[in-house]
């Protein structure tokens, strides 16, 4: 069963001896970022920070940074098995809605007007080039102003729009959001936009783990994401009604920040603008969960991996040539590989043509597209074919995924035999090796050789 939220996940990884206290007083300002990238490195465990110098509550780094904490978080013996229960779920049409809670446990506290300070939050500063904390564990959830009743939101019929929290403390009430075009929130703000208001916006930590994994996807077809929690928990899941607008978040979320983002016109073209916090509601003792980047071995790049891994079911639903995938460990989930039963010539464009638009890969920087009786784990035998099939003049393809600057083009390489199998003579290439020596030993004469 799914973990519903991040306490039962704390619990389970306890249990699991995946996690570690570090009761020491350390700092948020880069040595909590320092440590979290050295127990990465050497595939240590999660850890639970209870003592940050001058910050209120505690923070958890590195939850889903190895294969079987987020089997924990999925509540699966294998990530082939949550894959194929989670693309059961985003495909039923029997999902539990939503439930409101009536008391939530994320509003046990509340803090107004000279009470906020994002300031004493244990957000981390993780790079010396960042001159404020970022909230990098975090969930923004927004409604559409267009189609959405601002006085009501029923969670029986809308669609939770979640976008990862990417920000930067500015001042105690206020933090600076950037984010992609292909999130829900750009469509938001330009919607927010077009009506010459502002849009309301939530953020909060602590929800359920495996949200990172099912926000993307349940988003890209149109399902609610707290009813797929609610189906692979195997309950209702609860929420809570946001106190200033009428946003859902989960109940048991650890701290919940509210407030509405400015949309003019010059801030929608940096996609950057600022949020004014009207509202801090939290859990007493909130633990808050930050994603440290560092290299291949970090939790977004897990994260990446393993999504690409969740999201074979799905592909191969849209496309019945595809076979197998696999990130690279080395490559931080910006190389795909994969594996297509090929059945004619404008199959590797058609797949590579789904692969960048899935909302899973918007990071995806290269596409290795290689026939299925290739080993996607023995890298040796598949840029051996890269080298011998892929002619840069026409097996070269260039997906732009057209979400701005700030996302790289996808290049997708099509190592597959040409179609159908003849060789750069013509020949078939097929012809077997015995045949070859049958023919030859039976014209050796005519070759003139003794």
């Amino acid at each position: 069963m799914l973990s519903p939220h991040l306490a039962d996940f704390l619990k389970r990884l306890q249990q699991a001896e995946q996690l570690l206290r570090v009761e020491a007083e350390v700092s948020a300002d880069l040595e909590i970022a320092e440590i979290t990238r050295r127990v990465a490195a050497s595939a240590g465990r999660a850890l639970l920070f209870d003592n940050v110098c001058e910050r209120t509550g505690a923070v958890a780094t590195g939850l889903l940074a190895s294969e079987r904490r987020v089997c924990l978080a999925l509540g699966a013996d294998s990530l082939d098995a949550a894959a194929d229960q989670i693309a059961t779920h985003l495909a039923a049409s029997d999902l539990p809605a939503p439930r409101v809670a009536a008391t939530p446990a994320c509003q046990q506290v509340i803090e107004l007007g000279r009470d906020i300070d994002l300031v004493s939050l244990p957000l981390l500063r993780t790079t010396p080039d960042n001159a404020q904390a970022a909230l990098g564990g975090a969930w923004l959830t927004t409604a559409d102003p267009e189609t959405s009743d601002p006085g009501t939101l029923d969670p029986a019929t809308v669609q939770t729009a979640l976008t990862p929290c990417d920000a930067l403390v500015q001042d105690r009430r206020a933090l600076i959001i950037t984010w992609c075009d292909r999130d829900p929130l750009a469509a938001h703000f330009r919607a927010a936009q077009r009506r010459g208001g502002r849009l309301p916006v939530a953020i909060f930590f602590g929800g359920p783990p495996a949200l990172a994994l099912l926000a993307s996807p349940a988003w890209q077809l149109g399902r609610d994401v707290y009813a797929v929690v609610g189906g692979l928990a195997d309950g209702t899941f609860e929420v809570a009604t946001c106190r200033t607008h009428p946003l859902l978040v989960p109940a048991e979320s650890e701290l919940v920040i509210e407030g509405q983002l400015d949309t003019s016109d010059a801030a929608h073209e940096a996609r950057t603008a600022t949020l004014e916090v009207e509202m801090i509601t939290h859990r007493t003792g909130p633990r808050l969960t930050a994603q440290v980047p560092g290299g291949p071995a970090d939790e977004p790049a897990q994260l990446r991996r393993t999504a690409a891994r969740l999201a074979l079911p799905r592909l191969r639903a849209g496309h019945r040539a595809i076979r197998k995938l696999v990130c690279p460990d080395w490559a931080a989930g910006e190389v795909l590989l994969v594996a297509i039963e090929k059945r004619h010539a404008g199959e590797p464009r058609e797949v590579a043509a789904l692969i960048a638009s899935d909302a899973t890969f918007v990071r995806l920087r290269f596409l290795v597209l290689v026939d299925d009786d290739v080993d996607l784990a023995d890298e040796r035998q598949v840029w051996q074919r890269v080298a011998s099939e892929c002619r840069p003049t026409t097996d070269v393809i260039g997906s732009p995924h057209a979400l701005g600057d700030e996302v790289p083009a996808m290049l997708a390489f099509d190592a597959t035999r040409p179609w159908p199998e003849v060789d750069r003579a013509g020949r078939d290439r097929q012809t077997s090796v015995e045949q070859i020596r049958e023919l030859v030993t039976a014209r050796w004469s005519e070759y003139g050789m003794p």
